[in-house]
């Protein structure tokens, strides 16, 4: 951006009887000087916005010869770039496939829970100091938990038949332990 040069601007307050052209293209000059600094102006702001990332290496911070700072339009990293936030798309259109903390956590769900478990003991007629009585009762919430959504439950004859054996083996070897002990 050039600044007026001397010969480009006189006094007006001087009447020394020029014409009106000459007055008319002061005029106009100084009209296309100053849209000159405006457009300058305006296009100084838009490479802002459009880099808003602040100090972008690759940029200049050296003044150019007219004064102005010279900003490169791809002067901006691309890892900087890739932390831009993306604007226009909306977070209810693509919803996260996990739950919240929130929603894991939420009154809604553990009444949900305390009624299917409260179902399953008064259906069975399981005595309600089951669920105090022992580390089983949270151990198997908790394990079903860990296996996640979609999981069916055992059937009666899997129950008795082959976790019964496993269970009745792993008491043997607990008991055998103790009588080694003693």
């Amino acid at each position: 951006m050039q600044s007026l040069r001397d010969e480009d601007c006189y006094n007006l307050d001087d009447d020394d009887g020029e014409n009106q052209s000459e007055e008319g293209d002061f005029e106009r000059r100084q009209l296309k000087h100053e849209m000159k600094e405006s457009r300058q102006m305006t296009w100084m702001e838009e490479e802002d916005r459009r880099h808003s990332v602040s100090n972008a290496s690759g940029r200049s911070s050296q003044p150019s010869s007219s004064g102005i700072k010279h900003r490169s339009p791809r002067s901006y990293s691309v890892k900087e770039g890739a932390s831009m936030p993306v604007s226009g798309l909306d977070p209810y259109m693509f919803p996260s496939k996990q739950k919240s903390i929130k929603g894991m956590f939420s009154s809604a769900n553990l009444k949900k829970v305390g009624k299917a478990i409260s179902k399953f003991f008064l259906f069975n007629v399981i005595p309600f100091n089951a669920a105090d009585s022992g580390p089983y009762y949270q151990s198997m919430i908790d394990t079903i938990a860990d296996a996640g959504p979609g999981i069916k439950g055992l059937t009666g004859y899997q129950i008795g038949s082959s976790y019964l054996e496993e269970e009745v083996q792993e008491l043997d070897v607990y008991i055998s332990s103790m009588k080694l002990i003693s």
